[in-house]
């Protein structure tokens, strides 16, 4: 019985060895895809330059919602990352993503990564109230 016991407790451990092995192989997978898309370019629609996505800047979008009844308290929200903002690296225009002319292949990517993972495709993340966005994409 002890001997069936060992058995077990050295296949537990030789498959926790794999596991570990596995999740560090697919951490190394991850960051090699998120560097290819990173290397994605992207043509600004008023400049013309093509820019690597890596150097463009997301804007991230919040918007209010005001009180409602007895107890519904006011908040902020954040839009989901296809419905937010861009900004091209070379002329610094800012691009609401549904209207970019390059939206589909924009929006591929983006669900590639998940909205977890979207700041770490652009070189930063800034933060803005929707009608500050809704301004400056006129």
């Amino acid at each position: 019985m002890r001997r069936k016991l060992e058995e077990v407790e050295s296949g537990i451990s030789r498959c926790m060895s794999q596991q570990i092995k596995l999740q560090q192989e697919r951490g190394i997978l991850e960051k090699e895809r998120l560097q290819i898309l990173r290397g994605i370019r992207f043509s600004c629609p008023r400049c013309g330059k093509r820019s690597t996505l890596s150097r463009w800047v997301f804007i991230k979008t919040s918007y209010f919602v005001p009180p409602h009844g007895c107890t519904g308290g006011d908040y902020w929200m954040q839009r989901s990352p296809s419905e937010c903002g861009i900004k091209c690296p070379r002329c610094k225009n800012h691009f609401y993503i549904p209207s970019f002319p390059q939206q589909e292949k924009f929006l591929n990517i983006l669900e590639k990564v998940g909205p977890m993972q979207v700041a770490l495709l652009f070189k930063c993340v800034e933060e803005t109230e929707e009608e500050y966005l809704r301004t400056l994409c006129k």
